[in-house]
């Protein structure tokens, strides 16, 4: 009866990278907000981590072609499984002893290393208090030293808690400060970087805040190509990156739940000189001091090469005892690669009311003018100040209807319109003028 036993190599190694771990590329804040998929995910991973580990246990020739595979990742959940299945893998790979058959000790393999703070099995440090006391320093201790033990490490994904003797990045960032490298290896292979911090909103150190330091150190990551930062914040001025040293190579700049100013975010675009996708999702920002105009300026550097934009401003609340320049971004049309905006829509309207609650304000110039013509796909985030609104008031928005009318000759490209507010809207009058015009219209109601 015919068996694995019987296929070549090639075929037993194409089979062993067939159950190579599904990789996240984003941030845990964004991945659980589609639990079903990353549910999923997590699940299909455990299961295949046990696949490879049976192949390794059946024979001498199977444990040498799967091997390579079962170590090239670390995936774990900061609980007391987690810091089992932790010690374990870090154990085995920090052995300075060549495994059988191999050409290299274990370490060499690692390219992948993420964590969570909760699993689909419903594990999750935020409901085991004991844990948080007793074990969470051991656990992101040992987090960073898997890292450590990792010179070919490609892509990490980690959110980590940074408060008091519990951290993570201070295992890896260097003690001097300011400091440009990483201890040890410096991650100088790392690709994809997406990380979460989760630390007090006001500085319990002197000195500089957790993103900051990292920050200083992403000029020494020549390969890195995606960032992705959950929780970015600083403890005073942020002028770290805004010196003239560039960051090499990182084409996509993913800042969520970020409570930087307006001025710091400037800054750090302004690092990356090679940035062809940038998002910037704030949380809520009271007393904001700096307005859009430097974030602009930032934005106009990359006019060449900025194929998507989204910025999410709703939440800022600028400091009503400083006077700022328009809070508007104003016209994009310079940046002629852009293909995809998403964007809060009192951005472009001077008077910063929002078309929910004054539809029938006309902008000057019109919103088509506005935009480059490259532009394919545009989401509007409609702010509205107020709980209800009536479900058609989107019908009498007067720079939607004369967007649709000037789209053929100012935007040849676009082909789909989004409305997402947090209330239950529709316009069928729009839907209908937007598809004689080309343009897919949807109006999409926010979790």
């Amino acid at each position: 009866m015919p068996s694995l036993y019987d296929l070549p190599d090639e075929i037993l190694l194409e089979i062993a990278r067939g159950l190579q771990a599904i990789r996240s590329y984003e941030t845990q804040s964004v991945a659980f907000k589609h639990k079903g998929t990353e549910k999923g995910r997590q699940r299909e991973n455990h299961i295949r981590q046990k696949a490879l580990h049976s192949l390794c246990l059946t024979s001498h020739r199977l444990r040498c072609i799967s091997l390579p595979t079962l170590y090239a990742s670390s995936i774990t959940c900061a609980t007391w499984s987690g810091l089992k299945q932790l010690r374990l893998f870090h154990r085995t790979i920090s052995s300075s002893e060549k495994a059988l058959n191999q050409s290299k000790s274990l370490k060499g393999y690692v390219q992948y290393v993420e964590n969570r703070l909760a699993d689909y099995l419903g594990n999750s440090l935020h409901d085991d208090e004991i844990f948080q006391e007793k074990s969470a320093f051991g656990y992101f201790h040992l987090l960073s030293k898997v890292v450590l033990c990792a010179p070919n490490l490609e892509h990490l994904c980690v959110v980590s808690l940074e408060h008091g003797e519990v951290s993570f990045w201070d295992h890896l960032l260097a003690k001097s400060h300011p400091s440009t490298r990483l201890v040890g290896h410096g991650l100088g292979k790392l690709r994809y970087l997406s990380i979460q911090i989760h630390a007090h909103a006001w500085p319990t150190v002197p000195g500089a805040a957790v993103f900051e330091r990292i920050s200083l150190t992403l000029r020494s990551f020549a390969m890195l190509s995606e960032l992705r930062v959950s929780g970015a914040t600083t403890n005073r001025e942020f002028e770290l990156v805004s010196r003239p040293q560039k960051v090499p190579n990182l084409q996509r700049l993913d800042l969520t739940e970020c409570c930087l100013e307006m001025s710091e975010v400037a800054d750090l675009l302004s690092a990356c000189k090679d940035v062809r996708h940038f998002t910037c999702r704030w949380a809520y920002l009271q007393g904001a001091r700096s307005g859009p105009s430097e974030l602009r300026t930032a934005l106009l550097a990359h006019t060449d090469i900025l194929e998507s934009l989204a910025l999410d401003t709703r939440e800022i609340r600028y400091d009503p005892n400083i006077e700022l320049e328009p809070k508007v971004l104003g016209s994009l049309r310079a940046l002629k690669s852009l293909k995809s905006l998403e964007i809060c829509e009192t951005g472009f309207s001077s008077c910063d009311l929002s078309l929910l609650d004054f539809p029938d304000q006309r902008l000057d110039p019109g919103l088509s003018m506005l935009l480059p013509r490259s532009l394919e796909r545009m989401t509007l985030l409609a702010r509205g100040d107020f709980n209800h609104y009536d479900e058609d008031v989107l019908e009498d928005a007067f720079c939607l209807w004369q967007l649709a009318h000037d789209r053929m000759t100012t935007l040849p490209h676009l082909k789909a319109l989004c409305i997402v507010a947090r209330h239950d809207l529709s316009a069928p009058g729009l839907v209908k003028v937007f598809k004689k015009a080309g343009v897919q219209f949807h109006i999409e109601m926010e979790d």
